[in-house]
C-alpha cells in the first residue's frame, strides 16, 4: 500500500500526463500483469485480505505508456443487481481501494461491450446514413432543411432506448417533487386543526415528504448516470467520425479546413455537446414543469392569480428568447474568432524554436492578443446576457408570488398559511428549472453552433479519385502513369503541397512485371495563366505526361517551387484535375480526361519526414508483421545501425513527439526505413537524401534505391543531381511543367547542362553498392577489431575512423544532440515528458485544492472587489428571505396593520431584490471576462518564456488542449457555474438559518446528519479526485495522437494504414470514456447518498414540526417546512453543480500547473548592448561544455566537450562533421537554447551569458534547417516588428529571387498578401529563401546557417551562396553544411567529432595535409566516386550485350 502512495500522500501533477512510470509496479506485479493475474489475487503487490481483494474479478491491464490500449474484463455495472445499480454500491470496493493506493485505468473495470468506440461508430454510421438521406430528400422536396438535424436524429436513434429510459426517470423525479406541495398543504391544515386526525396522520405525512425526496433523488441520479453514458457515446461517435472523415476529405475539402480547426472541433465542439447531455431532459421537462405549476396554481388560487403568474412567466421567457437569439449570434461569431486564435497558436507551438531563435516573442504575443481581444469582446457581451438571465430567473418566483397574492387579495380573498405557503412551494418548483435555464441556454446555444460546424465538416466532399482503381488499358504496361494538368485548390497552396494536411492515396493492386523502361515525352512549357480552371481556382498547377514501366527509376529535377513534390501528390490523388491538354497536339480536352494510375502497393516518403511518438521499431514496422531478419536488413539499408547502438534502449527507445530526440537526418532515414520495410511495389520518394550527410546519401542511393529497389518502381524527386546519371529516366521540370523526359545522356546537353556542370564538379556522388551478407561479415570483423583496439586507444585518428565508417557502408551516426536529455544508455528514459522540480500538489485524498478557487478569483479581480461582489450576492438572498418572511407576517398579521401595508411592503421588497440582483450583472460580467483574459494571458506569457527543452519534451497536443478545450471551459461554463453555485449556496445557508432560528430543536438532528454527510464526502473524495485526475490525464494522449497522425495523414493514406490508426484512436477514446464515465459514477455515488441525507433531513424536520404542534405559530411552521423543502432540492443541485465545478476546475488546474511548473528562460543580463553590437563580431570558445537539459545535471551526457577555439571577426567558417557530432549544438550554445554546463562563449569579447537573451538573439541572424512561415502576411513573416520599409523588403525579395513568386500570389503586388497555414502556399525551398530574406533584413554582423540550403536545388544554392558572399562579406558567418563544394572557398573549416574539435584551419592548408580529417574524407569520397563510375559503365556494357543477345534469339 505504501508503495502506491505518493510522497507525503500527495500526487504531483503537471501539464504532462502522469504515467505508471511515476509509480512503477514491482517486478512481481509486472509479471502478474503479463500473466493476466488479478488485483487481490496472486499478485503479491496487494496485501491479502485488503480492500483490493474485493476487485479480484478484474484483470489488470497492459498500460502502454499510461495511455495505450487497455484490456479489461466485462463491465461491473452491467452485471450488478438492480438495487446495487440504483445505489451505486458496486463502486464501494473502488472507494475503499482509493484509500489504499493510486487508482489507474486498470482498476476501473471495463466499459460495456456496446460502449466500446468501434461498436458506437458502427451504430452511428448506420443512423447517420439513414438521416442524411432524409435531409437530402427534404431539400429536394421543400428546398429547405436544417442540415444538422441529421446529426441530432442520428444521436437520438443510436441511443433511443437510453434516452427514453432517462425520460421516464425524469418524469418520476419531477412527479415525486410535485407531490411535496400537496403534502405540505395537508401538514399545514393538520397543524391548523382543520383535519381532525391524530398525530399518526401528521407523522405519516412527514415520512411521505421524506420518501418523495428520496425517490426523486435516487431516480435523478440513475437518470444522470444514463445520460453520462449517452454523453461519452456521443463523444466517441463525434471524435471517431471526425477523425475518420479527415482521412477521406477531397483536396477541395481539405483546403476549406485545417488541422487546427479539426482539433478544435474534436476538442471544444465535442465538449460543448458533451456538456449539454446531463441537462438535456430539461429541454422538455422544464416547460412541462412550468405548465404543471400553472395548472396546480389554477386549482389552488383560481384562474385570475394563476393568469397573473403566467403573465410574469411569459415576460421572463420572452426576455430569455431574445437573449437566446442574441447569444446564438455571438456564439457563432466567437467560435470563428476562437478558430483563428487556436489555429495561430497551433502554428506558433509547432514553430516555437524559430520564434525563439528570431526573438519574435513580442510580435507573436501581439498577434495572439489581437485575436483574443476580438474574442473577449464577444465573450463580455455573452456574459452580460447570461448574468442578466440568472438575475431575472432568480427573481422570477418572487415576482410571480407578488402577482398571485395581489390579484388573490384584490378579489377579496383572505390569505391563510395553507394558501400562501402552498403557493410558495409550487412557485419554488419553478425555481429549479429557472435556475438551470441559464446553464441550459448556454449549453444549447454552444451545442447548436457545434452541431452545425460538425455537420458541415462531415458533409464535405470526399475523395473520389483513387489511382489504384484505374482500369485504363495503358496501366497493363506501366506501373505509374500521370497525364494531364493538376491544380492545388486555391486555399491549399500556390506552389507546393500542404505537407501536414494534404490528402494522399495509395493502391493495393497486384504487382506488374516488365522491363525497366519509361515512356519518353517532350513537352513545351505551359503558361499557368492559360489553364482555364486552374487559373480560376488560383492554385498552383502542374502539366505532366509521365509513364513509368515496372522496375523503372525516374528522377524528377528542377528549380525550387517548380512542382516536383506536386507530381507525387498528383499521383496520390491530392490535386484536382483541371483542363487537360493533349500531350501530343497541345489541344484542350474536357475535364476528367486526365489519367493517374499506380500499380501495386505504394510506399511514400515525404520531404518533411513524419515519425510517431512510439518506439523506433514501431515507427519502422508501422503495423506490419515483425520479421527480425528483414528488419535487420532494412536497418542496414537505411544506415541506422550505429544509431540503434547509441540510443539508450536500442530500437525500443521511445521517439518523442515530432522526433525531438532524433536529428533531421535520422528522422529522414527512419521514414525511409518504414517505406522499405513495407516492401511495396511502387516507391514515391520526395527528396529523402537532402537531410543526410553526403556519404550517407551515397550509401542510401546506391545500396538501397539503386540496388535493393531494382525490382521495384521508384519515382524520386530530388535536388541531388549528382545521382542523375544513374537514373533509368530523368524528368526535367520548369514552372509547373515537365519540359523533357528521357535518359540522362540524351538530356544532358540540352536540358541538363546546368545540372551536368554541377555533376561533373561534384565529388559527392560516392559510395558503392554493398551486398547485405557481405556487410554483415564486415561488421563482425569490424566489431572484433574494435574490441582489440580498445586496448590501444588513440592509435587511430578521427579521420581514419571516419573513413572506416564509410568503408563499412554504414554511418558513424550518433543520437542527436538532444539525446543529451536522456540519462544515458542504461538510464531511465524520459519518454517525451518533462520532469519538473517544483510542482503544485494535488491530493486525491482531499479533492481539488481550494486554492484553485482563489486562483480563479485573483484572476477575475482584486480580492476586495470579489468581496464586494459577494456582499451583493448575500444582500440579494436576504432580500428574497425578507419577502418570504413578509408573507408569514402578512398571514399572521404580525404588525397589526391593514392589507395595504402588507401589499405595499411586499412589493417594495420584491423591487429592492430585483434592483440588487440586476446591479450585480455588470460587475460579475466584467469579473468573469477579466478571469478569462488574465488566465489566457498568463498561459501565453508562460508559453513564450518557456525553454525549448519544455517544448521538445511536451506533446503539442497537451499545450494545444490548454488553449482550446481548457480555455473554452474557463470562457464558457465556469463563470456560469460560479454564478449559479454561489447563488445556491447562499440560498442553502439562508434556508438552514431560518429553520434553525424558528425550530432550535432541528439542530439535534441536523448536527448528526451533517456529521454523516461530512463522513460520506470525506470517504468519497480520494476516489472522486483520483478518477477525475485519470479523466484529465486521458485527454492529452487523445489530442496528441490525433494531432500527430493528422500531420502524417499523407503517409498513413499512402500506406493503407487508415484503419490501423482509427483502431488505435478508438482505443485511446475508450480509455478517455472509461475514466470519464467512472468519474461520473463516483459523483453519483456521492449524490445519491446526499439525496438520502436530504430526505432524512426533510422528514425529521417535518416530524419535529408535527410533534411540536401548537408550540410555534402555524405561519412560522409553514415557513420552516417551505425552507426545509427547498433545502432538499437546493442541496441536490449544489452537489450536482459541484460535480461540474470539479470537472471545469481541472481546466484552471492545468493552466495553473502550466504557469507554475514550466521552466523559463533567463532573459536578464549584466551587459547592456546597443543596436550596433557587436562592433567586432569575433567568436571565442573557452573550454565550452554543453548538454541538453539542466546544465547543472552532471549525469546528462555532454554534446560539446572542452571546446576551445577562436573565430576572427569577418571570417567565414564552415562546420563539418557527421550526424550527432555537435554541429547544431554549437549554434544552440551560442544562442543559449540551453545554458552552458561550463566554460564561456564570447562575442566581440562579451560573454553571451551576460547579454540579455532577446538582445543576443535579435543581433544574431539565423537561417535554420527547417523553414517556418506563420499564418499572416508576407510583411509579418519577414519583418514582424515593422521596422523595415516596403522598398527595403522588396529589394531583399529581389536579392533572393522571391519577388516574382510573391507577385504571383493573390494580392501579390502588396506585401500584405496572405501566407497560409504553415506557409502551405509556398514550397519548402521557397520557405527556405524567405528565411534567407529574414537574415538579410536583420543586417546583423553574425550569421549562423544550419544546413540552410539542404532543401533547395544546386542552382538556387549557388545563388544563395553568392548573395551571402556579397551581402555578408563584412560579417562573421558560421555555416553547418551538407554540400562540401559550397564551402571550399570558406576561410576556416571546423571539423567536430563526438562533440570535440577534430580539426580547425584553412581548407587549402588542410587539403595539403593528406592525413587531415578534411583531406582524407575528400580523397576517400573521390576514390569511391571513380569506383562507382567504373562499375556503372561495366554494368551498362553488360546490359547492352544482353539486349543484343535477345535480338539475335528473336
Amino acid at each position: 500500500t505504501s508503495r502506491h502512495t505518493p510522497p507525503n500522500g500527495e500526487l504531483q501533477v503537471g501539464l504532462n500526463n502522469l504515467s505508471p512510470e511515476a509509480y512503477p509496479m514491482t517486478a512481481d506485479e509486472s509479471k502478474g500483469v503479463e500473466e493476466g493475474q488479478t488485483l487481490g489475487g496472486p499478485n503479491p503487490g496487494i496485501e491479502k485480505g485488503s480492500t483490493a481483494a474485493l476487485l479480484k474479478d478484474r484483470t489488470t491491464a497492459e498500460l502502454l505508456g499510461g495511455h495505450g490500449k487497455i484490456s479489461f474484463t466485462p463491465s461491473l455495472e452491467d452485471r450488478t443487481p438492480w438495487l446495487s445499480k440504483i445505489s451505486f454500491s458496486f463502486l464501494n470496493p473502488l472507494v475503499s481501494l482509493a484509500h489504499e493506493k493510486m487508482l489507474w485505468h486498470h482498476d476501473l473495470g471495463q466499459l460495456g461491450t456496446e460502449d466500446h468506440c468501434n461498436k458506437i461508430m458502427e451504430r452511428f454510421d448506420q443512423c447517420w446514413e439513414v438521416e442524411r438521406k432524409k435531409v437530402v430528400e427534404t431539400l429536394e422536396k421543400e428546398g429547405d432543411a436544417k442540415g444538422f438535424s441529421a446529426l441530432l436524429w442520428s444521436f437520438y436513434h443510436m441511443n433511443s432506448g437510453q434516452f427514453l429510459l432517462s425520460a421516464a426517470l425524469e418524469v418520476l423525479t419531477r412527479g415525486a417533487l410535485f407531490v411535496t406541495p400537496f403534502l405540505l398543504d395537508f401538514i399545514i391544515r393538520f397543524l391548523e386543526g382543520k383535519d381532525e386526525q391524530g398525530v399518526w396522520y401528521g407523522v405519516i405525512l412527514a415520512l411521505l415528504m421524506g420518501v418523495c425526496i428520496a425517490v426523486s433523488g435516487v431516480a435523478e441520479n440513475r437518470m444522470q448516470a444514463i445520460l453520462s453514458r449517452i454523453s461519452f457515446n456521443m463523444q466517441a461517435s463525434i471524435m471517431g467520425k471526425i477523425y475518420t472523415k479527415y482521412f477521406q476529405l477531397s483536396p477541395d475539402s481539405m483546403a476549406k479546413t485545417g488541422t487546427g480547426n479539426v482539433l478544435n472541433m474534436i476538442g471544444e465542439d465535442t465538449q460543448r455537446i458533451f456538456q449539454l447531455m446531463p441537462i438535456v431532459n430539461f429541454l422538455w421537462s422544464a416547460p412541462l414543469q412550468m405548465v404543471a405549476v400553472l395548472v396546480l396554481l389554477l386549482v389552488l388560487v383560481g384562474w385570475a392569480p394563476a393568469l397573473g403568474a403566467f403573465g410574469v412567466l411569459v415576460v421572463v421567457l420572452i426576455v430569455m428568447r431574445w437573449s437566446n437569439d442574441k447569444m446564438q449570434v455571438l456564439e457563432n461569431e466567437r467560435a470563428k474568432l476562437m478558430d483563428a486564435r487556436v489555429k495561430l497558436l497551433t502554428e506558433l507551438i509547432a514553430g516555437m524554436k524559430a520564434v525563439k531563435l528570431y526573438a519574435w516573442e513580442q510580435p507573436m504575443k501581439k498577434a495572439i492578443e489581437k485575436e483574443r481581444r476580438k474574442e473577449l469582446t464577444k465573450i463580455l457581451h455573452i456574459y452580460l446576457l447570461r448574468a442578466m438571465n440568472v438575475a431575472l430567473f432568480n427573481m422570477a418566483p418572487v415576482l410571480m408570488s407578488v402577482a398571485i397574492f395581489f390579484i388573490f387579495v384584490a378579489q377579496g380573498n383572505d390569505l391563510d398559511p395553507a394558501v400562501v405557503f402552498g403557493t410558495v412551494a409550487l412557485v419554488n418548483l419553478i425555481r429549479a428549472p429557472l435556475i438551470i435555464l441559464p446553464i441550459l441556454q448556454t449549453a444549447y446555444n454552444s451545442s447548436t453552433v457545434s452541431f452545425t460546424r460538425i455537420h458541415d465538416f462531415l458533409t464535405l466532399d470526399e475523395r473520389s479519385v483513387d489511382p489504384s482503381s484505374s482500369t485504363n488499358a495503358m496501366t497493363n504496361d506501366f506501373s505509374v502513369i500521370l497525364k494531364g494538368t493538376f491544380s492545388w485548390p486555391y486555399n491549399a497552396a500556390k506552389g507546393e503541397k500542404k505537407m501536414d494536411e494534404s490528402n494522399r492515396l495509395s493502391s493495393d493492386n497486384t504487382e506488374a512485371e516488365g522491363a525497366k523502361e519509361l515512356k519518353m515525352k517532350k513537352l513545351e512549357p505551359t503558361n499557368s495563366k492559360k489553364q482555364g480552371d486552374g487559373e480560376k481556382k488560383g492554385g498552383f498547377s502542374v502539366c505532366v505526361d509521365i509513364s513509368v514501366k515496372p522496375k523503372g527509376l525516374l528522377q524528377i529535377v528542377g528549380p525550387v517551387g517548380c512542382g516536383k513534390s506536386s507530381i507525387l501528390c498528383a499521383l496520390l490523388g491530392n490535386m484536382n484535375e483541371v483542363i487537360v491538354a493533349d500531350m501530343k497536339e497541345q489541344k484542350e480536352m474536357t475535364k476528367g480526361s486526365a489519367i493517374r494510375a499506380l500499380h501495386g502497393t505504394v510506399a511514400y516518403v515525404p520531404q518533411q519526414p513524419w515519425v510517431m511518438n512510439k518506439t523506433l521499431r514501431d515507427n519502422i514496422t508501422f503495423g506490419n508483421h515483425f520479421d527480425q531478419e528483414w528488419y535487420d536488413k532494412v536497418v542496414w539499408l537505411c544506415a541506422l545501425g550505429q544509431d540503434l547502438k547509441q540510443l539508450p534502449q536500442g530500437d525500443q527507445t521511445m521517439i518523442g513527439e515530432q522526433g525531438i530526440n532524433l536529428s533531421g537526418g535520422q528522422k529522414q532515414r527512419v521514414a525511409l526505413a518504414r517505406a522499405i520495410y513495407a516492401n511495396a511495389d511502387v516507391y514515391l520518394l520526395d527528396d529523402p537524401l537532402s537531410a543526410v550527410d553526403q556519404h550517407v546519401a551515397a550509401h542510401i542511393f546506391f545500396t538501397t534505391i539503386q540496388h535493393h529497389l531494382k525490382e521495384k518502381t521508384v519515382v524520386l524527386a530530388t535536388h541531388q543531381v549528382q545521382f542523375l546519371r544513374y537514373a533509368s529516366e530523368v524528368a526535367v521540370m520548369t514552372a509547373g511543367s515537365v519540359v523533357a523526359t528521357g535518359p540522362y545522356e540524351e538530356l544532358k546537353e540540352k536540358h541538363l547542362s546546368e545540372y551536368s556542370q554541377v555533376d561533373q564538379k561534384d565529388w559527392l556522388a560516392s559510395g558503392h553498392t554493398v551486398d547485405y551478407n557481405v556487410a554483415k561479415e564486415q561488421e563482425k570483423k569490424k566489431n572484433k577489431q574494435e574490441e582489440n583496439k580498445e586496448k590501444d586507444k588513440g592509435s587511430t585518428t578521427p579521420a581514419a575512423a571516419a573513413a572506416a565508417a564509410v568503408d563499412s557502408g554504414d554511418s558513424a551516426i550518433e543520437v542527436k544532440e538532444e539525446e543529451g536529455s536522456k540519462k544515458g544508455k542504461g538510464g531511465e528514459q524520459e519518454e517525451g515528458k518533462e520532469k519538473m522540480d517544483e510542482k503544485p500538489k494535488y491530493t486525491p485524498q482531499g479533492g481539488l485544492p481550494l486554492s484553485l478557487h482563489l486562483t480563479y478569483f485573483r484572476a477575475a479581480a482584486p480580492l476586495w472587489v470579489m468581496a464586494v461582489l459577494l456582499v451583493i450576492f448575500i444582500v440579494t438572498q436576504l432580500a428574497i428571505l425578507a419577502s418570504d418572511y413578509w408573507l408569514a407576517a402578512w398571514t399572521g398579521d404580525f404588525f397589526d396593520q391593514g392589507r395595504t401595508f402588507y401589499m405595499v411592503g411586499y412589493a417594495v421588497l420584491a423591487i429592492i431584490g430585483a434592483i440588487i440582483a440586476f446591479s450585480r450583472i455588470a460587475l460579475y460580467a466584467y469579473a468573469a471576462r477579466n478571469a478569462s483574459k488574465n488566465i489566457h494571458d498568463d498561459s501565453v506569457d508562460t508559453m513564450m518564456d518557456a525553454t525549448m527543452r519544455f517544448f521538445d519534451n511536451t506533446p503539442m497536443g497537451n499545450v494545444t488542449a490548454l488553449f482550446s478545450r481548457d480555455q473554452s471551459m474557463i470562457d464558457t461554463f465556469l463563470p456560469e457555474l460560479y454564478n449559479v453555485n454561489l447563488t445556491l449556496i447562499l440560498m442553502l445557508v439562508v434556508s438552514l438559518l431560518v429553520v434553525a432560528v424558528i425550530v432550535p430543536w432541528f439542530f439535534l438532528v441536523f448536527i448528526p446528519l451533517m456529521a454523516l454527510a461530512w463522513k460520506i464526502q470525506k470517504r468519497s473524495l480520494p476516489a472522486v479526485g483520483n478518477i477525475t485526475l485519470l479523466n484529465l490525464m486521458s485527454l492529452g494522449p487523445v489530442f496528441s495522437y490525433f494531432q500527430e497522425s493528422m500531420h502524417g495523414a499523407s503517409v498513413i493514406r499512402a500506406s493503407k494504414r487508415v484503419k490501423q490508426c482509427v483502431d488505435e484512436a478508438e482505443s485511446k477514446i475508450d480509455t478517455l470514456n472509461n475514466a470519464y464515465y467512472h468519474s461520473q459514477l463516483m459523483i453519483k455515488w456521492v449524490d445519491v447518498r446526499m439525496d438520502i441525507f436530504s430526505a432524512l433531513m426533510v422528514a425529521l424536520c417535518s416530524l419535529i414540526v408535527v410533534l411540536t404542534k401548537g408550540r410555534i405559530g402555524v405561519e412560522l411552521a409553514a415557513l420552516v417546512l417551505t425552507f426545509a423543502l427547498s433545502v432538499g432540492s437546493i442541496l441536490g443541485f449544489i452537489v450536482q453543480i459541484r460535480a461540474y465545478m470539479e470537472m471545469m476546475l481541472t481546466a484552471v488546474l492545468r493552466c495553473d500547473m502550466f504557469k507554475k511548473n514550466t521552466p523559463r528562460e533567463r532573459f536578464t543580463g549584466n551587459v547592456s548592448v546597443d543596436a550596433h553590437w557587436p562592433e567586432k563580431p569575433s567568436l571565442d570558445f573557452e573550454d565550452v561544455c554543453f548538454r541538453y537539459g539542466d546544465a547543472t545535471d552532471s549525469k546528462g551526457p555532454l554534446v560539446l566537450q572542452n571546446l576551445s577555439l577562436s573565430v576572427p571577426a569577418g571570417k567565414k567558417t564552415a562546420i563539418i562533421g557527421r550526424t550527432g557530432a555537435g554541429k547544431s549544438s554549437l549554434a544552440n550554445a551560442i544562442l543559449r537554447v540551453n545554458e552552458l554546463a561550463s566554460g564561456r562563449i564570447k562575442i566581440g569579447g562579451d560573454p553571451v551569458h551576460d547579454i540579455p537573451l532577446r538582445a543576443l538573439r535579435e543581433r544574431v541572424s539565423v537561417i535554420p534547417q527547417d523553414p517556418v512561415l506563420f499564418t499572416g502576411t508576407i510583411r509579418f513573416n519577414l519583418d514582424p516588428f515593422g521596422t523595415a520599409s516596403e522598398e527595403h523588403i522588396w529589394k531583399t525579395l529581389r536579392r533572393v529571387q522571391l519577388d516574382k513568386v510573391v507577385k504571383e500570389q493573390p494580392g501579390g503586388l502588396s506585401l500584405e498578401s496572405p501566407v497560409r497555414e504553415n506557409g502551405s502556399n509556398f514550397s519548402i525551398g521557397q520557405r527556405q529563401l524567405f528565411c534567407v530574406a529574414r537574415a538579410l533584413l536583420t543586417e546583423s554582423k553574425l550569421l549562423i546557417m544550419d544546413e540552410a540550403t539542404a532543401s533547395v536545388d544546386y542552382a538556387t544554392d549557388a545563388r544563395i551562396q553568392e548573395v551571402l558572399r556579397s551581402e555578408f562579406k563584412e560579417c562573421t558567418v558560421l555555416t553547418i553544411a551538407h554540400r562540401i563544394q559550397t564551402i571550399l572557398d570558406y576561410d576556416v573549416i571546423m571539423a567536430l567529432e563526438k562533440g570535440r574539435l577534430a580539426e580547425f584551419g584553412n581548407p587549402k592548408d588542410l587539403l595539403k595535409n593528406p592525413k587531415s580529417y578534411f583531406s582524407e574524407l575528400l580523397t576517400e569520397e573521390q576514390k569511391e566516386e571513380r569506383k562507382q563510375s567504373d562499375e556503372k559503365e561495366a554494368a551498362l556494357e553488360e546490359e547492352e550485350k544482353k539486349k543484343k543477345t535477345i535480338v539475335v534469339r528473336s
